[in-house]
């Protein structure tokens, strides 16, 4: 059986989608600079039809037994990254702008998956960045959303302008407030500085102190299980 091709693309565009879907299925591109090239994933800076792009290959996902079993039911790994990047944009966020994702499927099991997004510009976000990214941060939560990862690596900065990058929105049913702000506590812990910049009643909320307490008695969960397995270690070695 020959294997299936579909595309999502901006509605109203298809034959630019069919153009550059087929574009990459026949590697008919220029690579420019490799970002990642690894078993996970395959991302690089392209040029195709005299634009950069950013090529993005969920190689892991697109071969793991159980992602294939799944995608019988949902969408390919890349599809569902464009349809992430395009909410966030009708959040009023700002984020890479999507252009096509392509997946081939056989049997309706997805084989392979590709998307490809323009090249945005700007300089990686530190924890001094804080105070420009938390807003953010809170406006995604406001709407529902976690965006995993909040860490402030995951952010550019260009021009005074805060955008999301390695992103992928989800947006819980069970348990969604206290899971929105284990997120933000994430946040908070990796960028100490947003502290002060967060509003008051966030601060004082019942919810944001639970998942604080929740992450630190997770982290000295942790803590106290490398210490059993390195006793562990040290009383097998000298017997």
């Amino acid at each position: 059986m020959t294997a299936e091709r579909r595309v999502t693309g901006p509605a109203g565009e298809t034959s630019d989608n069919e153009r550059l879907s087929r574009a990459l299925e026949d590697g008919d591109y220029q690579e420019v600079e490799v970002f990642k090239d690894n078993r996970q994933t395959y991302s690089a800076l392209i040029r195709l039809h005299g634009q950069s792009y950013v090529l993005k290959i969920p190689r892991d996902r697109n071969n793991r037994l159980w992602q294939r079993v799944l995608s019988l039911f949902r969408a390919s790994e890349a599809a569902r990254h464009y349809r992430s990047m395009a909410r966030l944009r009708e959040l009023g966020l700002k984020g890479p702008e999507p252009v096509v994702a392509v997946e081939r499927r056989r049997w309706g099991v997805v084989l392979d998956s590709r998307l490809l997004y323009r090249f945005r510009k700007g300089r990686k976000a530190t924890r001094e960045d804080a105070p420009l990214i938390l807003p953010h941060l809170l406006a995604l939560h406001d709407a529902g959303y976690l965006r995993n990862d909040p860490h402030a690596k995951n952010y550019l900065i260009d021009d005074g302008d805060v955008v999301f990058i390695d992103f992928r929105l989800t947006r819980p049913v069970l348990l969604r407030r206290f899971r929105l702000q284990r997120e933000l506590a994430l946040f908070l812990k990796t960028s100490p500085a947003a502290w002060d910049y967060l509003p008051g009643d966030i601060v004082c909320s019942w919810s944001l102190r639970l998942a604080v307490a929740f992450d630190e008695a997770a982290r000295l969960i942790r803590h106290a299980r490398r210490r059993l397995r390195g006793r562990s270690r040290l009383d097998e070695s000298g017997h």
